[in-house]
């Protein structure tokens, strides 16, 4: 068993054992990585003669799911708008895949800092490695302000889905000074029937901040970009989205594809990968998806959208926010969507909405609260 492993199989115990755990792994993780370990310590001492607080974003995220890239990215530009007064510093999802590189982040962290939590989808029982790092990092730092940015919650009806619940409502209530916000109505009523202490709050997917900074290149536009997930969140089976494109691409010029990057992507490439995405729905005459940050991309480029329905309540919840956009349709099912094509080519896109009074008031609920 490596280092790692004993660290994670121990991390409740208490006593001496647990220290003497905790002190290998962090002496085998410095060993493994000095090129991780070393700048933290530079780091740790130029803060011993700074009052400067930070925010640290904890696991950005360096995957090629291009919907968490967006959201990394906006709330980068969010914060540094927002809390100029505050450094920004993001440590990526290394951290929750070694949990002695965790445990290191204490030498830098301070008491005056804020963590930031980043959104998306993840507050469930779908994603349960990136759930329990959520809770970890609550009782890490009881006695920081730790926010979540805004995400979808869903947890399945099933023993497993019920136990999970019941810990993650355990571990967020357990926090003095941490702020949930959710994304979506459905989201928010299961949050808030769920904790007790927390406070939660409604707000748009921080990628909608994109909508007022973020200027499309223009393209002429052509054929229809089929945006759908090739993972366990879709709705349908591949016979019938097969058959749902078979018969678009019998009138129509088609494109087909998802969200992911061809690489890994970090803090250096994101904005330039988002630019990529973005620059495929600006030369589509119409997009159709089942991924939400499909729908908010679309939206940003001006894209007539079909929205189809995924296997959860992120795209039938989700797109209430863009209820009043005319070029923005809803398909319950694949056999829907051809017409709903028809109708898409006969309407043009239009600029985002303007949601800054949320991301005003997503400020003022974090620096009051």
């Amino acid at each position: 068993m490596n280092s790692d492993n004993v660290y994670m199989n121990n991390r409740g115990k208490s006593g001496l054992y647990s220290l003497l755990v905790r002190a290998y792994s962090s002496f085998a993780f410095t060993v493994k990585n000095p090129s991780l370990i070393f700048p933290l310590f530079g780091f740790a001492a130029r803060r011993i003669f700074e009052r400067k607080k930070y925010i640290f974003l904890l696991a950005s995220p360096t995957h090629n799911n291009m919907g968490d890239q967006m959201i990394a990215c906006a709330m980068a530009k969010w914060s540094e708008m927002y809390f100029g007064e505050y450094a920004y510093k993001s440590f990526d999802d290394g951290i929750y895949k070694d949990w002695a590189y965790f445990d290191s982040l204490r030498l830098v962290i301070r008491k005056r800092d804020m963590i930031f939590l980043r959104g998306g989808g993840s507050v469930g029982d779908r994603y349960s490695g990136y759930e329990e790092f959520v809770r970890y990092v609550l009782k890490s730092y009881p006695k920081n302000k730790i926010v979540m940015f805004p995400q979808s919650v869903f947890f399945s009806h099933t023993p497993t889905g019920e136990k999970e619940k019941a810990k993650t409502a355990a571990a967020y209530d357990a926090h003095p000074n941490f702020i949930l916000f959710t994304r979506d109505e459905t989201s928010y009523a299961l949050a808030k029937s769920m904790l007790r202490r927390t406070k939660v709050s409604l707000c748009p997917d921080i990628a909608m901040y994109l909508f007022g900074i973020y200027s499309p290149e223009k393209y002429e536009r052509s054929g229809v970009f089929f945006c759908l997930r090739i993972d366990g969140e879709n709705r349908y089976s591949k016979e019938q989205l097969s058959a749902m494109i078979k018969a678009v691409k019998s009138s129509r010029n088609v494109t087909v594809g998802d969200m992911g990057a061809e690489s890994k992507v970090n803090n250096e490439n994101r904005e330039a990968e988002i630019k990529k995405l973005l620059a495929r729905f600006s030369k589509s005459r119409v997009a159709v998806t089942d991924r939400f940050h499909g729908v908010i991309s679309a939206v940003l480029t001006g894209t007539p959208c079909i929205a189809l329905r995924s296997a959860d309540h992120k795209i039938i919840s989700g797109i209430k926010w863009f209820k009043d956009l005319d070029f923005v349709f809803y398909a319950s099912s694949p056999e829907e969507v051809p017409e709903l094509i028809e109708k898409a080519m006969s309407v043009d896109g239009a600029a985002p909405p303007d949601f800054s009074p949320y991301f005003d008031k997503l400020f003022e609920e974090i620096a009051n609260g």
